[in-house]
């Protein structure tokens, strides 16, 4: 049985159950700080990977229903969390109390209701926040880890991660030891925050048996597809992940995608409909659906059914160490069909919320209900840095 052919309502101990309570936590733990890096002051101070965060922030929501089960679930994130917290309290919890707990159902609702205001953004990362954390109650509820509830006879327990690294700015020295050492601790593969092609180059020549990836997060402009073809395709890339700007131009994708390198693109997609446009699939090689921000477990399952069959991977994104980090790890357990690796955001933690915040090669999945994840509030302590409850 997979969630394909079925609902939540179906499973055994589903219930009626409406949403009677959603509270709302920013958390934000430190990092090493990394600025004095050559070049930082160039470095994107919005983007999560730039070498200029000192602190990692989580948007992370509990959801409790009637009959007194509750569910964790994280919206999207950074520094757009403030605007994402504000949509919460404006618009997606009023919508969702009182309302039935079927994740599915608040999915489709939410998705018709709030369309007018973004297929993408605060409100769409608010609500896939909610979805994550009903998916959580509808697997605690079945008395299952969330991977059995959504595929019981063949989910795994095991997948591998891959280390997502932070940007070293073109530096080639402290890429490589970094590589190096993850590589120490069973990584083989690796996606960069990198944009010139000199350091993945010396990269990929000392650590020839690894598997590098680059994201660009759009640095070219998409007339300059030609360009990248010329320095990119012959690096043997694992993949090259939206190296253009605008991302949304499959026309610059599947034309990288026809020099023979594959692309990968997703989590900036607005919603579901867009990711599986055929357009958008004759670009991409491998596809990055975003739990926490384009409709959490509902969107990502929907995403892998209608790709059965197809020429693309499903490798979601997921710079996240709350729910959605088990959220998306629960997923891609419950398709071993599918590549079962995730990423992995690499920092140096100087405090962690869980032991898998800790990046790690191999990824043990819970043996809990539901997704797995805890969070004791009152031991979070300083890290919270807002909250709310309806």
């Amino acid at each position: 049985m997979t969630v394909t052919d079925t609902s939540p309502a179906d499973f055994p101990g589903a219930s009626t159950s409406s949403i009677t309570r959603i509270e709302a936590w920013r958390v934000a733990f430190p990092v090493e700080d990394r600025r004095d890096a050559a070049a930082s002051a160039d470095a994107d101070p919005f983007n999560a990977a730039s070498p200029t965060f000192v602190e990692i922030e989580s948007l992370i929501l509990r959801v409790t229903t009637s009959d007194g089960i509750h569910g964790w679930g994280e919206c999207f994130g950074h520094r757009s969390n403030p605007a994402t917290m504000a949509a919460l309290q404006s618009m997606v919890i009023p919508f969702a109390l009182g309302r039935g707990d079927d994740p599915q159902e608040f999915s489709t609702a939410a998705s018709r209701t709030f369309h007018p205001f973004g297929r993408g953004g605060p409100v769409a990362y608010a609500a896939s926040g909610v979805d994550i954390a009903l998916w959580d109650i509808a697997a605690k509820r079945a008395g299952l880890p969330l991977r059995r509830l959504l595929n019981v006879e063949t989910a795994t327990d095991e997948i591998t991660g891959y280390a997502s690294l932070p940007s070293f700015m073109g530096e080639s020295a402290p890429l490589q030891e970094a590589v190096a050492a993850l590589r120490e601790r069973g990584f083989t593969h690796f996606k960069l925050h990198e944009t010139a092609s000199k350091p993945m180059a010396e990269l990929i020549a000392a650590e020839p048996d690894l598997s590098i990836a680059t994201d660009m997060n759009g640095h070219w402009d998409h007339r300059d597809i030609e360009t990248v073809i010329a320095e990119y395709a012959h690096l043997g890339l694992w993949f090259l992940e939206e190296p253009a700007f605008p991302v949304s131009d499959m026309g610059a994708m599947a034309a990288l995608r026809e020099a023979g390198i594959l692309t990968a693109a997703g989590e900036n997609a607005g919603d579901v409909e867009d990711l599986l446009h055929p357009s958008t699939l004759a670009g991409l090689s491998i596809i990055q659906p975003s739990a926490g921000k384009i409709g959490g477990v509902s969107a990502l399952e929907r995403i892998y059914a209608a790709t059965s069959g197809g020429s693309q991977q499903v490798m979601p994104h997921c710079y996240y160490y709350g729910p959605a980090f088990f959220a998306t790890a629960q997923v891609i357990a419950a398709h071993p069909e599918y590549p079962q690796i995730m990423e992995s955001p690499y920092f140096n933690w100087l405090d962690t919320l869980h032991p898998l915040q800790q990046c790690t090669a191999n990824v043990t999945l819970p043996a809990e209900v539901g997704l797995g994840f805890d969070m004791n509030v009152a031991a979070v302590g300083e890290r919270i840095i807002d909250s709310f409850s309806s």
